[in-house]
């Protein structure tokens, strides 16, 4: 496996952990403002499939492309991908990444009910082992299945004008604090369809210290992983999963 001798464990572990909490900062967005926007709660808004948004993220100096889209919807059920390409030009800059998550809409909050993981080196897609859709040290996923406007405005720092892809937002930002960690994000609806504009993190782990910023919008977005196709994960991926314990610690 050439892909994963060209880089640090470390670094395909910090990748991993970063498509997470991309994930759940822009649903954090979804829950609230578009999932509510009609005061329905019991109803998904409808996206526009392939549509989504661009970002470039900065770790440890080394910057990345993130890209998330919806790529399939029902009426209670929603599958965002998120591709994840390092623009580096270390030796991590052969790292791609796709993880999907499937979303339903239960008792007026999304709830996760399946990850799955595809690298190019390994031909079929991989399932993340259900204890992994609870986050991980640091920020975890439930802390963003907001279900009420009085949760997320504790939240609220206030309003600010963030420049990104070119152009102005009007943003309301949010900080969330959890296990040492500290994570900023600015969302605005007019960066629809995601509606995340930037996030800033800061923690006491290495891991825990990166930017996202909004570059741009995409469509015409295809998935690249077919949930037919995944199958259990084997233990070769697993060996690149964190340890579960009281809190899953990614910085082994």
């Amino acid at each position: 496996m050439i892909f994963f001798k060209k880089f640090s464990f470390k670094k395909v572990i910090n990748y991993m952990r970063l498509i997470f909490v991309i994930f759940l900062a822009a649903t954090n967005f979804l829950t609230v403002t578009q999932v509510f926007a009609d005061k329905t709660p019991q109803k998904l808004a409808k996206y526009e499939i392939g549509t989504g948004a661009k970002y470039i993220m900065t770790l440890d100096k080394e910057p990345s492309e993130v890209t998330i889209s919806f790529v399939s919807q029902t009426a209670n059920t929603l599958v965002i991908e998120i591709f994840i390409q390092s623009l580096s030009d270390s030796s991590i800059s052969e790292i791609k990444m796709w993880q999907q998550f499937h979303l339903q809409l239960d008792g007026g909050k999304l709830k996760i009910t399946k990850g799955i993981i595809k690298i190019p080196q390994i031909a079929n897609p991989q399932i993340l082992p259900s204890d992994y859709l609870q986050g991980f040290d640091g920020v975890q996923m439930k802390s963003f299945f907001i279900g009420s406007d009085g949760e997320m405005n504790g939240k609220k720092i206030g309003v600010e004008t963030i420049k990104s892809g070119g152009q102005s937002y009007k943003s309301t930002h949010y900080r969330h604090y959890e296990n040492n960690q500290t994570l900023d994000f600015w969302i605005s609806d007019k960066a629809n369809p995601i509606g995340l504009v930037k996030m800033d993190s800061h923690g006491g782990k290495s891991g825990m210290n990166y930017t996202l910023q909004l570059s741009g919008k995409v469509s015409g977005v295809k998935a690249q992983i077919n949930a037919a196709e995944a199958e259990s994960m084997n233990d070769f991926m697993k060996s690149f999963l964190p340890l579960l314990g009281p809190a899953l610690n990614f910085m082994r």
